[in-house]
């Protein structure tokens, strides 16, 4: 969402790149700028745009590029940073004049379709407290940056900061044809991926048994068919 024109030529930072999608789009988009991502784990395609580099790196370590970058680009990184505000003022002191930031980062609290959070007491509920207190009080990283990503980026010292909200719902239950698509395919992605976002939490930072954790799965995949909420990014 950023306002990058069309002949944009500068150096982007990808921040937790993961498979690195994102960057081989960025380099055949921008085929005169230099993309860069990075991530823990080199998961990334050799297949890439001459443009694109991808490197292995914590970005909560200190940063050490030489030069600073024209768009630094973070989304989803949600539950993998301890200290936002570091992070958020290394991303601002890592960024040329005229530069650009884009955040993009879930608020994982499950919202019921009228906005309020769902605090009854049924599995889906369950799911999202084991996953954000663990998160929280085992690895110090919050589940739920979005809500004060905001506020971390005017501390930082950021000028002409715009926030917009989406409101992605679990299914296809959204009346709004465009939503009904989108929560179809993110529910989707819920329900064959929650034991990969699960497992290694409940098993090594909960504590719990294998069984244990596949139980928790597999009753929040049954749940999640049945009740109405959405995410916010």
């Amino acid at each position: 969402m950023a306002p990058l024109p069309k002949d944009f030529s500068g150096s982007v930072l990808d921040i937790g790149c993961g498979t690195g999608i994102w960057c081989m789009d960025m380099g055949d988009a921008y085929p005169s700028a230099t993309i860069r991502g990075v991530d823990l784990s080199p998961t990334q395609s050799d297949w890439v745009p001459p443009n694109v580099f991808f490197e292995i790196d914590d970005v909560e370590e200190e940063w050490t590029y030489s030069k600073p970058f024209d768009y630094v680009h973070s989304k989803i990184m949600a539950g993998s940073i301890r200290d936002w505000p570091k992070f958020v003022g290394q991303c601002f002191e890592n960024l040329r004049e005229g530069g650009w930031v884009e955040f993009a980062d879930w608020d994982y609290t499950p919202f019921l379709p009228d906005g309020t959070p769902d605090t009854r007491n049924n599995a889906v509920v369950t799911w999202h407290k084991l996953m954000m207190d663990t998160v929280l009080e085992k690895a110090g990283a919050t589940a739920k940056p979005g809500p004060d990503i905001k506020q971390w980026v005017l501390d930082a010292g950021f000028v002409d900061v715009k926030e917009v909200v989406f409101r992605v719902p679990i299914g296809g239950w959204a009346k709004d044809p465009k939503l009904k698509e989108t929560g179809r395919y993110y529910g989707l992605s819920l329900e064959e991926g929650v034991e990969g976002i699960s497992l290694a939490i409940f098993t090594r930072l909960a504590r719990m048994s294998y069984q244990q954790a596949m139980l928790e799965c597999s009753t929040f995949r049954q749940a999640m068919k049945e009740i109405r909420f959405y995410h916010k990014l």
